[in-house]
């Protein structure tokens, strides 16, 4: 294993992280564009927006350990 990854041989800790909420997601995403000359040149305006809404159903009790 150590082999496909550089300095693995040479670590001596290791962190795992995990996402275990569980939530759910709505919401909506608006992209606009408009493109126009601009003297010589094309101007392309971007707005983006977004409205979301996350409910956390569950939290797990959180375990620290070092």
């Amino acid at each position: 294993m150590a082999a496909k990854v550089p300095g693995a041989s040479d670590m001596q800790t290791f962190r795992f992280f995990t996402n275990d909420f569980d939530t759910t997601t709505d919401g909506i995403d608006v992209v606009a564009t408009y493109s126009t000359e601009l003297m010589v040149e094309l101007l392309t305006l971007l707005l983006f927006i977004t409205k979301l809404i996350l409910k956390l159903i569950d939290q797990p009790s959180l375990v620290l350990q070092e």
